[in-house]
């Protein structure tokens, strides 16, 4: 009997370890526990969370996230153009230099 209840409180978590594990303060983690987005027992005084029901919610809140992230990606890349780089490369401006005639070696008007 003694391991059963051992096992259950291993797997019910205060409010600080809860808040911790979703990465919340604890004032927003006593929000979503009145709003009963996760359930929670009473042990006393101080209310436990299931691991179960914390690991449930924050996949939910991931998935949920993740589909706003890639529904603004969409949007952002149907607004803007395609961006191109236009800064030229190193070994151009080198072959460029050496086919006008100037010496590689000397600094370009553009650095000094």
């Amino acid at each position: 009997m003694t391991v059963r209840k051992d096992l259950r409180t291993m797997l019910e978590l205060s409010r600080p370890e809860a808040a911790a594990l979703l990465y919340v303060p604890l004032g927003h983690l006593d929000a979503f526990l009145a709003k009963e987005k996760i359930e929670y027992v009473y042990h006393g005084a101080e209310p436990r969370v299931r691991l179960h029901d914390v690991m449930a919610y924050k996949r939910k809140r991931e998935t949920v996230r993740a589909r706003a992230l890639n529904e603004i990606a969409k949007l952002n890349a149907a607004m803007s153009p395609p961006t191109v780089l236009t800064a030229p490369l190193p070994l151009a401006a080198a072959a460029e230099d050496e086919a006008a005639g100037s010496d590689p070696a000397a600094p370009s008007p553009a650095f000094v």
